[in-house]
């Protein structure tokens, strides 16, 4: 996520779902059980997923106990 990260330590989830795909084309959601790549993301727990001022999604790392 780091290629895609701003200076407020948010990415656009769209930008770093087409990364994803550029990386890895065979890529799916769904080989996890999830539709939408954003659902896939929060279930991890490992990101937080919230609304973008401009419309769409950002994600930036969760922190965890002791960060």
């Amino acid at each position: 996520m780091s290629a895609r990260t701003g200076e407020e330590g948010s990415a656009n989830l769209s930008s770093v779902g087409q990364l994803m795909r550029k990386q890895q084309p065979d890529f799916d959601p769904r080989n996890w059980g999830y539709v939408k790549f954003s659902d896939l993301v929060r279930a991890t727990e490992l990101f937080i997923v919230e609304p973008r001022p401009a419309g769409g999604l950002q994600v930036r790392h969760a922190k965890k106990n002791g960060d």
